[in-house]
């Protein structure tokens, strides 16, 4: 006995199916069919000839069986069989289908999920990393810093990374929170300070720009005239720097970023500067690292500013022409 297309044969219905050179699907259809035509024509000859004229079927006779089996009722009869067969294994298939078909969107709703989580579990883990990276950098200007004895809290150092004409904000340190904080992580190449030490390996100015509490007027004159800084913005920043050492990190013969110290005071002097030089470049190698470890964990990601009063001064320093 054969249980519907997608079951198991006993062989009698596979031997017919190949006989046929038809689909085990095709057969019950085609028995479907063959049983409603049954059903159909004998109800038709019963009807025209009348059930009174069959009345010797219930004579249990050689003659009784030879009616019966010449008769519409027992045309009807296995067109009845027939249709039932094809409807019960035809909803048997179905039933089936359905369950496998339930069962499979279970499962891709399970690996969905499993997918979902996997992502989220990636993408949490690539965070954590990322701070991770961006920590050692930290670490690293502090025991710079530290190691270099720059430890006035009108002082601070940044680095960023590049990437498509912009640089990427990685760490910052200072012993001083109100100017070690960032609110800000990405500066355009324009010109500044940034953009001369990218071009020129590094870029000084040390003694050219005024002191701010000193002449707040010449420090506005020269922020413009030298960083394209308005008079307007120059009032917004949380820092005020007037002097800057700004070096370019190589991975490679590549540059990758910038590294940037800054000063309220007077505090850096040629000597000073160059032993800074000096130190980056010969302790610049875990740096790269976590700098290229930064930029790999970041690729893709889409990048905003913040919009605080440390924004204004990296403006500065990317040199955005602002009008006075």
């Amino acid at each position: 006995m054969y249980f519907g297309f997608t079951g198991k044969s006993l062989g009698i219905i596979d031997w017919i199916v190949a006989l046929l050179n038809i689909s085990r699907k095709a057969f019950y259809l085609i028995l479907d069919v063959i049983g409603t035509a049954f059903i159909g024509i004998g109800a038709a000859w019963l009807t025209s000839k009348g059930v009174d004229q069959y009345s010797i079927y219930w004579d249990f006779s050689f003659l009784g069986l030879k009616a019966f089996f010449l008769s519409p009722i027992f045309l009807i009869l296995i067109g009845f069989v027939s249709y039932s067969i094809a409807k019960s294994f035809q909803w048997i298939d179905s039933n089936k289908l359905f369950v496998e078909n339930n069962s499979i969107e279970n499962k891709n709703n399970s690996l969905e999920q499993q997918m979902r989580g996997i992502t989220e579990d990636k993408e949490v883990l690539n965070k954590k990393l990322e701070l991770a990276y961006r920590e050692l950098v930290i670490t690293w200007l502090s025991t710079t810093m530290k190691k270099l004895n720059i430890n006035d809290s009108d002082t601070r150092a940044t680095v960023y990374y590049f990437k498509d004409n912009q640089f990427y904000y990685v760490g910052r340190y200072s012993t001083n929170p109100q100017i070690g904080k960032a609110n800000t992580n990405r500066v355009i190449l324009n010109g500044g300070v940034i953009s001369k030490a990218w071009t020129n390996r590094e870029h000084i100015d040390l003694n050219d720009c005024p002191i701010f509490e000193d002449d707040q007027e010449a420090y506005y004159a020269y922020q413009n005239h030298n960083y394209g800084f308005s008079r307007e913005k120059v009032t917004t920043l949380g820092m005020k720097p007037c002097q800057y050492y700004a070096k370019r990190i190589d991975n490679r013969l590549e540059p990758i970023g910038i590294i940037v110290f800054e000063c309220n005071g007077r505090k850096f002097n040629d000597s000073r500067v160059r032993n800074i030089g000096k130190h980056c470049t010969e302790y610049e190698s875990n740096l790269i690292g976590y700098i290229e470890k930064v930029c790999e964990k970041e690729s893709g990601k889409s990048t905003k500013d913040f919009g605080d009063v440390e924004k204004e001064f990296l403006d500065s320093l990317e040199g955005e022409s602002h009008g006075q």
